[in-house]
């Protein structure tokens, strides 16, 4: 009886560069990805900051009409509407999904192995600091987050020096060493990959992939969109509109497109730059000592 469960995850970290490289590793014929590219399924519960879905949205409504629209976040808790993600495929070796999160949520490792211990893990990592002012903007971006990045950066460290940091926050998700080793311990297939690596040479780094999946190397990939991070003008004001849920009407009334256009004329192309004070540098780095992978 054929394998019907999902053998591959790409599993984080959350602003890596793994929307991309997902969509690269499609582009292999043996390679099935999920039209939701971010299902969360073995998370029992997705933290608001990260995961608010519209009041407009229903997950139900969109595996009974919507279904196989490409999507790009959803917490699928239904195993049927797990398992039709991949129904489509036909005779790809592997079954993908990318959920971001998996990489640092808690149990997300023992409960993967639980599903499939033969599956392999692919995990996409970032320069911690890049990463972590990479987050901070898309929370800014999402009108869920208003603080600077030096006072975010701040409050996270002195609760990781009170070990009270949220797996799920800026910081938290820019640790990797722990969260590695629960995967290490669960599985024996694991390939790290660095975004400074894929950045430099896509087809170079996506084939080192395909070499680990055991799986014929590409001679060229096809081109991708990317959408570049933009800084919003009137972040307190977009945090309010989302509080109180007219952009949730705004998204549902409008089309992607004129929405696109909104967003250009209330953000900027301006690239943003890190700015930390000295010391919430120095004390970053440290932790980053601690915690870097082996």
């Amino acid at each position: 009886m054929e394998d019907t469960r999902v053998n591959l995850f790409l599993i984080g970290a959350m602003k890596a560069g793994t929307t991309s490289f997902m969509e690269l590793l499609s582009q292999h014929p043996k390679i099935y990805t999920s039209p939701i590219k971010e299902p969360h399924f073995f998370l029992d519960e997705l933290p608001k900051i990260l995961y608010e879905p519209s009041s407009f949205f229903n997950v139900n409504t969109y595996f009974e009409k919507d279904f196989p629209k490409p999507l790009h976040i959803v917490h699928v808790t239904d195993s049927e509407h797990y398992k039709k993600l991949f129904s489509l495929s036909k005779d790809e070796i592997y079954k993908l999904e990318g959920s971001t999160m998996y990489l640092h949520a808690p149990n997300v490792a023992e409960k993967i192995y639980e599903y499939n211990p033969d599956a392999k893990i692919v995990v996409l990592l970032r320069d911690p600091i890049k990463r972590a002012f990479s987050h901070y903007t898309m929370l800014v971006g999402l009108s869920r987050e208003t603080r600077s990045f030096e006072t975010v950066m701040q409050n996270d460290i002195d609760a990781y020096n009170n070990n009270k940091l949220p797996w799920y926050s800026c910081l938290g998700m820019s640790l990797y060493k722990e969260p590695i080793e629960r995967f290490r311990k669960q599985f024996k297939s694991i390939q790290i990959v660095y975004f400074e690596d894929f950045t430099v040479n896509k087809l170079e780094t996506l084939n080192n992939v395909f070499n680990f999946l055991d799986l014929e190397g590409l001679s060229r990939l096809d081109a991708i969109n990317t959408n570049p991070t933009r800084k919003l003008r009137f972040k307190w004001g977009m945090y309010l509109l989302k509080k109180m849920g007219i952009k949730d009407y705004f998204s549902a009334i409008f089309s992607s497109k004129f929405k696109q256009k909104i967003f250009r004329l209330l953000s900027s192309s301006k690239k943003q730059t890190i700015s930390l004070q000295t010391e919430t540098l120095k004390a970053l780095e440290e932790i980053f000592k601690k915690e870097s992978v082996v």
